[in-house]
């Protein structure tokens, strides 16, 4: 691997990310109620109501009526009665869901014995007990909800940013404490997750640092939304569904010194063809051992960036340029070097510079 990426690549890198642990699906087969006694309460109210006004129907017609054959008819009143009150207040005695809903009702009969007053229902229909009291904001949708955030890490060479995003729902077994913090929740595992990230970037340099992001992705997921259940997660009643980052930027200083690295470098590549040497390094030996002068490097620089056309106010154009003390090589090298797309333009940002500060 090269000490520094091709500028281009410094800015995206795209990985295949790893898969996120799956979280617990919210089924009310999971969760723990007394289902059968819900169920009995059910369909025996309405027979004891039933029951119970058809008896005082049928003794209040015999009582004013004094025919003791009319306390059939006065049974029969008195047991439809019944079973149209039922019907009346059928739904305190059913909770319905929708597929990704949660509802957290106060057993206010519990409540009284001192007891466990919570009682959670799952998606779809369930019986339950006419005396527990529900409220709307006790309604969890168990969508996972996505949420983004960014970071800045220091580098052991530099400062790093990002952006990226992570996943989270409520834990269907531990909805109490997702009531009681969903409001803190988002912001304190975004400041966990930068804490994290911050640490793990502490030690890595910046070319290591935005080559190792599917690397970075692994951790974050084996470390939050592994198989395990985070004390995090437990205090918040959440569980964490996926945590991506996608993007990793250099900071705009350290971006600007790698450009004028390149820059330099193609300008330095550039003078050597121009003085025949198709290496850098044969053009600085031939300066050490006397074959050529500063001036001649000098004035091949200026030559190269005619002929690159960015010294506009120059006499000679760039297609007029005379190249005959290059030898056919170096001439091939000059041109071969010149139609690269990539050494253009950042020839063509140096000589904009160029002109700017001459301008000023």
């Amino acid at each position: 691997m090269g000490l520094y990426p091709p500028l281009c690549s410094l800015k995206i890198f795209l990985f295949k990310e790893p898969t996120m642990a799956t979280v617990t699906q919210a089924d009310d087969v999971t969760i723990k109620r007394s289902r059968f006694l819900r169920f009995v309460v059910f369909f025996a109210t309405p027979a004891l109501l039933a029951l119970v006004l058809g008896s005082l129907f049928g003794y209040l017609a015999v009582t004013f009526i004094g025919d003791e054959r009319f306390y059939g008819i006065g049974f029969t009143v008195g047991a439809v009665a019944g079973l149209v009150s039922f019907l009346a207040m059928k739904h305190n005695f059913v909770v319905q869901n929708d597929t990704t809903g949660l509802l957290v009702t106060l057993d206010q009969l519990q409540s009284l014995l001192g007891k466990k007053p919570h009682v959670v229902y799952g998606p779809g229909t369930h019986f339950s007990y006419p005396w527990e009291a529900r409220f709307a904001k006790n309604n969890i949708p168990v969508e996972e909800v996505a949420e983004d955030f960014s970071f800045t890490a220091i580098c052991v060479d530099g400062t790093i940013s990002g952006t990226g995003s992570f996943r989270l729902r409520p834990d269907v077994n531990n909805p109490i404490n997702y009531l009681s913090g969903v409001a803190a929740v988002s912001k304190d595992f975004a400041d966990l997750l930068k804490a994290f990230i911050t640490d793990w970037f502490a030690d890595k340099s910046l070319q290591q640092a935005v080559s190792l992001k599917y690397e970075l992705n692994r951790d974050l997921k084996n470390h939050f939304a592994g198989n395990g259940v985070m004390e995090f997660e437990e205090r918040f009643g959440i569980q964490v569904g996926d945590i991506t980052v996608g993007e990793l930027k250099l900071s705009n200083e350290v971006e600007e010194a790698r450009n004028a690295i390149n820059e330099a470098a193609i300008i330095a590549k550039g003078t050597a063809i121009m003085l025949g040497y198709d290496t850098v390094a044969k053009m600085q030996n031939a300066v050490a051992r006397g074959k050529i002068t500063p001036a001649e490097v000098e004035a091949a620089q200026r030559r190269f960036m005619v002929v690159s056309g960015q010294i506009k106010d120059a006499s000679t154009s760039r297609f007029e340029i005379d190249i005959k003390g290059l030898s056919p090589e170096a001439a091939a090298a000059l041109t071969a070097f010149m139609q690269n797309p990539a050494n253009a333009q950042i020839i063509r940002n140096v000589g904009s510079k160029q002109q700017k500060g001459k301008q000023s």
